[in-house]
């Protein structure tokens, strides 16, 4: 059997990655720890072993973790006089396809597919043997279990040799069979209660791996992510200290809007002031203007009068000069003591000349 490609999609860690082997030789993969090498071994076992619809907890294990997504598989091989490109993928819309080139080309999907090849693989290779010398990173390398195995049991006999076993066989027989009657009993092989507790502690800490396994995976997106963090990190502190110096100068034009809420409301009251001072001055203007109309009309008056008198005085010196006249003339008269009516009659005259 060779392989000659393999590539996997939306697997475990892995997003995309194809790898073509060589068809001469070894191939080997290298890259740090964690980068998925491991994955790639895993996939093909998973190819061959699993339908597209299986959900079993293998199958769950293999899904990126936070990702509604379904895990792809191709490998292209050669086997016996066989060769094919095998497709499946899991969990999310599940399919499978297996495209035969060599030697009659075929064509299936589903779980035709999935039947024909372990038909191929049953009639070209020795599929326990294959299992039984497949070792993943990370596994113990145990004892293959030989039930059923009659290819490994005739290689491993093979092997072995016929001839009588020297001493320091003997001797690393009997500690072998000391360490197999630890977990298994003697004749039948059942299982022992220790080895029961074994297993099951096994399954007990590969939960545990799988658990880590997927909590470290969500560390790496988390590493991934850390980044875009430390960006958004700069560019929110940019934000902050350019909302800080916003902040600064709406607090400086608040105490402005204060200052000037202030002045404003020390005008409102001078301006009030003044207001009551002009009504006070405009009502005295008002009395001055009317005491000085008064004032113009007394004057008018004195000036009327003082023309009155004017005119009148004439008239008066003229009354006083007939008066004195008449006077004169009564004494004249009193003198000649003309009668008392005559005497009356000058002072009747001289009344009316006054008047």
């Amino acid at each position: 059997m060779k392989l000659l490609r393999l590539k996997v999609a939306n697997y475990r860690g892995i997003n995309s990655r194809e790898i073509k082997f060589s068809p001469l030789g070894i191939t080997r993969i290298e890259g740090p720890n964690e980068s998925g090498k491991s994955s790639l071994g895993e996939a093909i076992n998973t190819i061959l072993d699993y339908q597209d619809n299986s959900k079993g907890k293998d199958i769950q294990a293999i899904q990126p973790v936070h990702q509604d997504v379904g895990p792809e598989i191709e490998l292209e091989m050669e086997t016996g006089k066989y060769v094919f490109t095998y497709f499946k993928r899991f969990l999310r819309k599940p399919e499978t396809r297996l495209t035969i080139t060599k030697p009659n080309p075929e064509n299936l999907t589903g779980r035709p597919a999935h039947d024909r090849v372990n038909e191929i693989l049953k009639e070209t290779l020795d599929v326990d043997l294959w299992k039984a010398l497949s070792i993943m990173q990370g596994e113990a390398i145990d004892q293959p279990e030989l039930k059923n195995k009659q290819a490994l049991s005739a290689a491993l006999d093979k092997a072995a040799g016929f001839q009588p076993s020297a001493s320091q066989e003997l001797g690393l027989f009997k500690r072998i069979s000391q360490e197999y009657e630890l977990y298994y009993t003697i004749g039948r092989g059942t299982e022992k209660k220790e080895l029961q507790e074994l297993r099951n502690n096994v399954t007990e800490k590969e939960a545990e791996i799988r658990s880590i396994e997927q909590d470290i995976r969500a560390l790496e997106t988390d590493i991934e992510r850390v980044p875009v963090l430390q960006r958004d990190l700069v560019q929110l502190k940019t934000q902050e200290e350019a909302l800080s110096q916003q902040m600064i100068d709406i607090t400086t034009k608040l105490e402005q809007i204060s200052s000037l809420e202030n002045t404003l409301s020390a005008a409102a009251l001078k301006l009030e002031s003044a207001q009551k001072t002009l009504q006070a001055v405009q009502h005295a203007k008002e009395i001055r203007r009317e005491m000085i109309r008064a004032a113009e009309s007394a004057a008018n008056a004195h000036k009327e009068l003082q023309e009155s008198s004017s005119m009148a005085m004439p008239a008066l010196s003229q009354a006083e000069e007939a008066r004195n006249k008449a006077k004169v003339a009564a004494d004249e008269a009193e003198t000649k003591e003309k009668g008392n009516g005559i005497s009356r009659h000058i002072e009747e005259v001289g009344f009316r000349l006054l008047s």
